[in-house]
């Protein structure tokens, strides 16, 4: 849950452009909207907590 809340932090306004298309263009699919890039960031951070979390449990 930290990973996702991690990943969209200071994305907002493109957040909310997105969701703002999306909205207006319901059947369209989501890559021929305006980019996403809270979606880099979160691949980057899910992999990081993911692979402290593995540590944790495996040290303790």
């Amino acid at each position: 849950m930290l990973a996702f809340a991690a990943g969209v932090v200071g994305h907002t306004k493109a957040m909310r452009t997105f969701m703002i298309w999306r909205e207006e263009n319901p059947g369209k699919p989501d890559d021929e909207g305006p980019g996403v890039p809270w979606i880099l960031q979160m691949a980057f951070t899910l992999p990081v907590f993911l692979g402290g979390a593995i540590w944790y449990v495996n040290n303790s």
